[in-house]
């Protein structure tokens, strides 16, 4: 049999006001039972306490209630609620009350219960409790009954069914008395009569015609229309009215006044004002703008509001007439129309070349600029004359300077110059106010203006050539000479080289020879060139071919090619020219002789790289189309890989031709290996050695995964799922190895949800095993554990596959399943099972007050089969685990604490059966009983064990 036990919890949890109907009740004997608000109806002002009772009507055998009532909380505020005394003609009582003012943003709550201590009943009619309010604001509010109970006298106890019936409270208001002082009217947004506290009343001062509103006195001040009173009380307001007073503006435009009559500050509505307009000396009335039009002077204006006259009147305008004598203009600083007093800036601006002199007509002298004052039409003359300029001309050097006008010179005249050098010297340049070098020039007179012509003496330049090898000396050697100067040429012939004879400027071949400078002139000096032989001889059979073939002269490079003939080799040069480079160069210095020298026995030679050998069929000695058997023979550990030099390729053996000496070089490569590892999946791999690798090298390889990953096979130059796996480099060449290493992810077996609590007894709930990263799994086995006493299993729901098969071993808390089908990938909800909560048990104060039980459901073991490959498994606590498991399912059963009937909900069902038995203690005949109520654990029901219910008296579990 399961073990029932009894805890307590405390939790808190907020309820929405409930609206719960009105149930009719009748008694066997035909009466009925009632809880109501009395009085039915309160009214009260705002600031005033008052109280209502809850009274209970033909009731029997009451042993406990309790009672929920909601009101508005921004019309009332509860401050107490105190017991009432129907319930204790039954004895002595407990009771509890908790009162919440702001239980939402719209309403407050009073909660309040009770019941007999001991095993005595009430009957009939009277007051359950007394709940006093505060009236916080105007306004209308139900006193709403909810969640009421009565208990009668079993153990435990039963429902007694009654009606309830809800009061209403009426938060009286205020009055408003609106007067005027003045023309004028007051409306208001809201005529009452009355007015609730703190509420906003709109009033709007009217004024009649010709009357305006000035401001509110009483309990509201200020000029503001409409206004904003805010009630507080019995109120009063007074609005104020002032006769309208308007004002008359009158403006001029133009030269003129205009009077008033009256003439006043401001005008009552309806004055009659006139106005008449004069015009000032030179001006003439045109008219009436604004709050007047036309041209009748004078005129009337009727004041019914503010008005705005504009009176205009127009100017004579005159004529200015400018004329020029001369050359130039006059600037005015008006261009008009012109009127009567204007004062206008006349300024005579003189052309180039020109001055200003004086005025005439209406103006006159010379003062520039001047005034002239507009009084009537007006005409003025500026005279301007021509100024006239000096040209000055000077020469420096040996020449003289020409002008074709000597003479006035007026602004823009233009004068041709003309530079005329003296024999012997050049016109260079102008200077002064002009510049250049072009001649004759022009010149253009824009003032007083002075001019230089510049002249240099001639200068003459000589050129020398030299035609072959040698040089010519100058004396004087200068680089220009002037005119008449005798310079003496000397020809010096270069070594091998002999004079000729001059040309251009000189002939002849007279040595030295002298130039007359009287002109630019060119002289050529020509030398002729010595020659030279050069003797070729043959020792031996070939030939020898020349570059150039003569004639040579002193310095001449010659490049001489040995040719053997056929069977012979050339050996070696002898005579002018030495040693065996082939083709050889030779400088002539002189008459020359050289011989080449030929040889009919070759040599051949055989080099190595790396490590190896070379056979040959035949030592030598060698000639002239012997055929050569070269065999490559690698050392141990090295391959042959090519030839070079006079033989090449990868053919081994090979043969070589003797054509002339012979140069072979045989290359030998360590046989070495690269390794290339990939990674599928995420994993890495450990590798026993690095590169490079050998010939016969054994390299281990060690697949390692990552966190939630398994290592699968190898492919490539390695194959097979064994790890560690070796490999031995065999292969007779190098190349590179592949090895791939396959990792998948590792599937993970969690149970979802993770935890629960349940509240009641007989409370059930679910829980789904998840398998995560499934790769083609198409089988799974599990075992799961839990604890019997705290649990019971429900049922199995089968997900993935649909159908399965459960064993469930009740008195050991194990259940086994297994379920199968096509093979699945991802995530799958392979199994849901249900459980319900099996014990029985009341939140007690022994051993400790932390009375949850906890246990977990685990799993045990699980297997996931794949098509064609080993399952993987794991087992709780065992050395497998090729399944990640998630953590243990935590289930709690934790009672709410007062809730000794374990049905979710804490009221007068859990108080009662602790008052039933107030006051046993251990010992007594009917402990057996009570002791599930000694919350506490003391050994006696008392007023604690109560308060253990109390503390969460009104909670409702919500799964």
């Amino acid at each position: 049999m399961i073990l029932k036990r009894y805890v307590e919890v405390s939790l808190l949890i907020f309820l929405m006001i409930p609206i719960l109907p009105v149930f009719k009740s009748v008694r066997a004997d035909g009466t009925s039972t009632t809880i109501a608000v009395n009085p039915p109806e309160s009214y009260v002002t705002v600031g005033k306490s008052f109280s209502v009772d809850i009274n209970v009507t033909n009731v029997a055998n009451l042993t406990s209630w309790q009672l929920t009532v909601y009101f508005l909380n921004s019309v009332l505020n509860c401050t107490n609620v105190v017991e009432g005394p129907f319930l204790k003609t039954g004895g002595g009582t407990y009771f509890g009350k908790t009162i919440t003012n702001n239980y939402n943003s719209t309403h407050g709550r009073v909660l309040a219960y009770d019941t007999l201590l001991g095993n005595t009943t009430a009957s009939g009619s009277g007051i359950l409790a007394t709940i006093t309010f505060n009236a916080l604001s105007v306004g209308d509010t139900t006193l709403h009954e909810s969640d009421t109970k009565l208990g009668d006298e079993n153990i435990p106890p039963q429902p007694i069914d009654h009606t309830t019936i809800d009061g209403t409270v009426h938060v009286q208001g205020f009055t408003l008395t609106v007067s005027t002082v003045g023309s004028g009217y007051v409306n208001l947004n809201n005529t009452g009569p009355y007015y609730h506290y703190e509420e906003v009343v709109t009033l709007t001062a009217v004024p009649i015609v010709g009357w305006s509103f000035q401001s509110w006195s009483g309990n509201l001040t200020g000029p503001t229309n409409p206004a904003f009173l805010v009630i507080t009380g019995n109120m009063s307001v007074t609005a104020t009215f002032t006769q309208d007073q308007y004002t008359l503006v009158v403006t001029v435009v133009g030269g003129g006044s205009v009077s008033e009559n009256p003439s006043q500050a401001t005008y009552v509505w309806g004055t009659n004002v006139t106005l008449a307009a004069s015009a000032s000396v030179g001006w003439s009335f045109a008219g009436w703008s604004g709050d007047a039009s036309g041209s009748a002077n004078p005129i009337s204006v009727n004041m019914t509001s503010n008005k705005s006259v504009n009176a205009t009147f127009t100017q004579t305008v005159y004529a200015l007439t400018i004329s020029v004598a001369g050359q130039g203009n006059v600037n005015l600083n008006d261009s008009g129309p012109y009127y009567y007093g204007d004062v206008v800036l006349l300024t005579a601006a003189a052309a180039v070349g020109w001055s200003f002199d004086h005025w005439s007509g209406d103006l006159g002298g010379s003062v520039n600029p001047t005034t002239i004052l507009i009084n009537g039409d007006k005409s003025v003359t500026a005279t301007f004359t021509q100024i006239e300029y000096t040209l000055t001309v000077s020469a420096v050097g040996s020449g003289i300077v020409n002008l074709n006008n000597s003479g006035p010179y007026h602004y823009g005249d233009i004068i041709l110059i003309t530079a005329v050098p003296a024999i012997g010297w050049s016109f260079d340049h102008w200077s002064g106010n002009l510049i250049g070098i072009v001649n004759p020039a022009n010149l253009f007179i824009i003032g007083n203006m002075s001019v230089t012509a510049t002249f240099t003496q001639d200068q003459y330049t000589l050129v020398v050539t030299v035609v072959g090898g040698g040089s010519v000396s100058e004396n004087p050697s200068q680089a220009t000479y002037v005119w008449g100067t005798n310079v003496t040429l000397t020809a010096n012939a270069s070594v091998s080289w002999t004079f000729a004879g001059w040309s251009g400027d000189a002939s002849g071949s007279v040595n030295p020879i002298s130039v007359n400078m009287t002109s630019n002139k060119s002289v050529n000096a020509t030398f002729t060139q010595i020659t030279y032989t050069l003797t070729v001889n043959v020792v031996g059979q070939g030939s020898v071919t020349l570059n150039n073939t003569g004639p040579y002269h002193f310095g001449d490079a010659v490049l001489l090619t040995a040719t053997a003939a056929v069977g012979w080799s050339f050996d070696h040069w002898s005579g002018d020219l030495g040693g065996s480079t082939n083709p050889g160069t030779l400088t002539i210095t002189r008459n020359m002789t050289v011989n080449a020298q030929f040889t009919d026995t070759y040599t051949l030679t055989v080099d190595v790289g790396g490590s190896g050998s070379v056979n040959r069929n035949s030592t030598g000695p060698y000639h002239y189309g012997d055929v050569v058997r070269l065999t490559a023979v690698p050392a141990a550990g090295w391959f042959f890989d090519h030839w070079t030099g006079d033989l090449s390729g990868y053919a081994n053996p090979a043969t070589l031709t003797i054509t002339g000496n012979k140069s072979v070089t045989a290359w030998f490569d360590k046989i070495i290996y690269t390794l290339k590892v990939s990674i599928v999946g995420n994993g890495c791999v450990i590798v026993n050695q690095t590169e490079p690798y050998c010939y016969g090298d054994v390299v281990q390889f060690t697949a390692s995964a990552s966190e939630g990953w398994t290592f699968f096979y190898w492919t490539g130059d390695l194959s097979g799922s064994d790890n560690p796996a070796v490999l031995v480099m065999t292969c007779g060449f190098p190349r590179p190895y592949y090895v791939t290493a396959y990792f998948v992810p590792k599937p993970t077996l969690q149970i979802n949800p993770v935890n629960e609590i349940c509240r009641t007894h007989g409370e059930s709930f679910t829980l789904t095993l998840i398998v995560s990263d499934a790769v083609n799994v198409e089988n799974f086995e599990f075992e799961i554990h839990y604890n019997t006493t705290l649990l019971d299993y429900l049922n199995v729901t089968w997900n993935a596959w649909g159908s399965g098969t459960i064993s469930v071993d009740d008195a050991n808390g194990i259940i086994t399943g297994s379920t199968s089908g096509a093979p699945l990938n991802g995530t799958q909800n392979t199994v849901t099972i249900g459980f319900q909560a099996a014990c029985y048990h009341v939140w007690k104060a022994t051993p400790s007050w932390t009375n949850d039980l906890t246990d977990t459901i685990f799993l045990q073991r699980a297997n996931l089969s794949y098509p064609g490959g080993s399952s993987l498994r794991y087992e709780r606590g065992g050395a497998l685990n090729q399944i990640n498991v998630g953590p243990d399912f935590i289930y709690t059963f934790s009672p709410i604490q007062g809730d000794v009937n374990n049905d979710g909900v804490v009221d007068i069902f859990d108080l009662r059966p602790v008052g039933a038995y107030y006051n046993v203690q251990q010992g007594d005949p009917n402990w057996t009983a009570a002791s599930t109520y000694d919350l506490n654990g003391d050994g006696i029901i008392d007023v604690t064990d109560l308060r253990l219910v109390a503390v969460n008296f009104g909670y409702v579990y919500i799964p």
